[in-house]
């Protein structure tokens, strides 16, 4: 891949990052210093702001000069870009829960519903499909509906049909870069956009993970 290719899907992954940190501190009202340049939004959000324009003003750099690189280091670059993520998320998804992911029932309710519209629209499903779904379905609308309590370990795959749920709008949404190989008719702001996708799900996939051990370690 292209050096402008590796700043995009690395670009997305930190502008990400930092996005999930910012609502990570805003959930918990933690009073964030006020900007330098623009004291009416935080310091977190004008960092934000400042690093999708110094990236992409790198990516357009990469784009029009086009520095040619050996492919030992292109090769090299994707994977320490993954490595430095993962660890990252590993820490402050599961060992530090500072970027825990903040769901609840209605959310839940909102992606599911977008999800099935959408299968129900783009396809023409059969009769054990849909029965299938309406298991899940019917699961989901007693909790965000009633005041009915879900034991732990039911909580559990109810989270798990959420993650199943955004894979599905990963897919619906055409994020061919999540799932198949890079073309030449992808953008930079495809690139940008699968690597902030990517670590969404990511980290969701690690909480996922957290909660069964969690559950696991009470049983």
């Amino acid at each position: 891949m292209k050096l402008a290719i590796n700043l995009a899907i690395a670009a997305g992954i930190i502008v990400e990052i930092l996005l999930l940190w910012e609502t990570s501190d805003r959930q918990k009202n933690v009073q964030s210093a006020p900007g330098i340049i623009a004291p009416g939004i935080s310091r977190l959000q004008e960092i934000i702001a400042l690093t999708v324009l110094v990236s992409w003003i790198l990516i357009a750099l990469a784009e029009v000069f086009d520095p040619q690189l050996g492919s030992g280091a292109l090769n090299v670059i994707p994977g320490a870009i993954m490595l430095s993520a993962f660890a990252f998320l590993f820490v402050y998804g599961m060992v530090i829960p500072k970027l825990l992911p903040r769901v609840n029932e209605q959310t839940i309710v909102v992606i599911t519903a977008i999800v099935l519209l959408s299968l129900v629209g783009q396809a023409e499903l059969a009769w054990y499909w849909l029965a299938a779904l309406t298991v899940p379905i019917f699961a989901i609308f007693l909790m965000a509906l009633t005041t009915f309590i879900m034991p732990p370990l039911f909580k559990s795959l109810y989270y798990f049909w959420y993650l199943i749920c955004l894979f599905l709008m990963a897919y619906q949404s055409n994020f061919d870069l999540l799932l198949n190989s890079p073309t030449e008719t992808q953008t930079s702001m495809d690139y940008f956009i699968a690597g902030a996708a990517g670590m969404f799900l990511l980290l969701h996939s690690i909480f996922l993970v957290r909660f069964f051990l969690m559950l696991t370690a009470n049983i």
